[in-house]
């Protein structure tokens, strides 16, 4: 999906808040946009790393967190 499209499904979404909780922390983002340049001074490694991580997410290749402690209790 497009960015314009992504864009317009938050924008959707935003409409159809209805609990001001929901409403007040995309605010808290807004008014915190100017911390939000972490991406900047991470190494390239660390935004590799993370990359990698949000392409796997993507492609559903991911664990729940209940059962990654069933695949890797005997070393917990």
């Amino acid at each position: 999906m497009s960015i314009d499209g992504e864009k317009l499904k938050l924008i959707e979404w935003i409409l159809s808040l209805e609990e001001g909780a929901a409403l007040d922390r995309v605010k808290m983002l807004m008014k915190n946009q100017k911390n939000l340049d972490w991406w900047d001074k991470i190494t390239k490694e660390e935004r590799s790393a993370i990359e990698k991580g949000w392409e796997e997410l993507k492609a559903g290749r991911v664990k729940f967190h209940s059962q990654a402690r069933k695949l890797y209790a005997k070393w917990l």
